[in-house]
C-alpha cells in the first residue's frame, strides 16, 4: 500500500469510535515505521497527559506503530483502545 492510499484514512478503536486521521508517516531508524494520527485526546487522556508534560492540546498527534495497528483497509482499525495503547507504551503523543 502506498502512503498516498493510507494518508486522511479514518483511525478507529476496536470498537468502532473515531480516533483521526492518518496524517505522515514516521520512519525509524531501525527500519521501522509508524502511522502519525491526528485526533482529539478525550478529557481523561487530556488530564495524563499534562500531568506528564505540562500543559497538552486536546488535538494530538498520536504516532501508532504496525503492532498497534489490527488491519488497514477502507479504515485503520487499531488492535486496543487509545488508553490501553497510551498505558502500554504502544501509542504515543507527539
Amino acid at each position: 500500500m502506498r502512503f498516498e492510499e493510507v494518508r486522511g484514512k479514518e483511525v478507529l478503536d476496536p470498537e468502532g469510535r473515531k480516533i483521526g486521521t492518518v496524517e505522515d508517516i514516521e520512519f525509524k531508524k531501525d527500519g521501522t515505521y509508524s502511522l502519525v494520527i491526528k485526533g482529539e485526546l478525550d478529557e481523561t487522556q487530556r488530564v495524563r497527559e499534562i500531568e506528564k508534560f505540562g500543559d497538552v492540546s486536546a488535538t494530538a498527534r498520536f504516532e501508532a506503530p504496525l503492532s498497534a495497528i489490527n488491519g488497514i483497509e477502507e479504515k485503520i482499525i487499531l488492535k486496543k483502545k487509545v488508553d490501553e495503547l497510551l498505558e502500554e507504551k504502544k501509542l504515543t503523543v507527539v
